[in-house]
């Protein structure tokens, strides 16, 4: 039984709330990965640290500004936990992310370097009309897009359809591409320059984190069979 301000809420209640909401499936399933990654992490000897804990909660507090221990009681009192409860909750999170680092933070950088192309990005610019007369006047129906004049930033090989970054990656800098043939519309592109790939300490860990998403997929799949 669970007091909700001043409503007495049963378990089982909670329990058929969320099969309704179809998200009973979904908790579940992160329950069972949170045993998969607990069972790992002991084959392998890896334990999170007093200290460990410690340092992220500190980082947590000023993050959510939580400046004394009675505003970080009173934030506790709101969430519905306990202190040992949310020091649990930030085991589990610094558990996930020292497996997945142990586990393909090697091969992440094996992968990175065998598919360079794929980390590619260029410096790109859009205009998206919906006939094929008005992309090739430059006109683009977004007004945002518009107001910057179609720049779209630094964008990566992967954030474009396969068919459109075929083109763009195959065409000189500063050329006009297109225009294209897209979903109900028509594109023209302009790449102001390639970037190459870099192993930054971000991509690094969106590589290291996929590989291990895949892996914890996979073991799911497995147990399920």
């Amino acid at each position: 039984m669970i007091n909700f301000t001043g409503v007495d809420i049963h378990l089982s209640s909670i329990v058929y709330f969320l099969k309704k909401e179809l998200t009973f499936h979904s908790v579940c399933r992160q329950l069972v990965c949170k045993q998969i990654i607990q069972t790992k992490a002991t084959q392998l000897g890896i334990k999170i640290t007093e200290d460990e804990i410690q340092a992220e909660a500190d980082y947590l507090r000023r993050d959510l500004r939580l400046e004394s221990a009675q505003k970080t009681l009173e934030w506790l009192q709101e969430k519905m936990i306990t202190a040992d409860e949310w020091e649990e909750s930030i085991r589990d999170r610094l558990l996930m992310k020292k497996l997945a680092k142990a586990m393909f933070w090697e091969a992440a950088t094996h992968q990175f370097h065998q598919r360079k192309l794929d980390y590619e990005s260029v410096s790109l610019y859009n205009i998206v009309t919906s006939n094929q007369k008005l992309a090739q006047e430059h006109y683009d129906s977004n007004a945002e897009r518009r107001r910057c004049c179609g720049y779209e930033g630094e964008i990566s090989r992967w954030a474009l359809a396969p068919d459109v970054a075929a083109c763009v990656f195959a065409a000189p800098a500063k050329t006009v591409i297109g225009p294209m043939v897209l979903e109900q519309a028509y594109g023209l592109f302009f790449v102001d320059e390639f970037i190459k790939p870099e192993l930054t300490e971000d991509l690094h860990r969106t590589i290291c984190d996929r590989l291990f998403y895949e892996w914890l997929e996979a073991e799911l799949q497995r147990r399920a069979k």
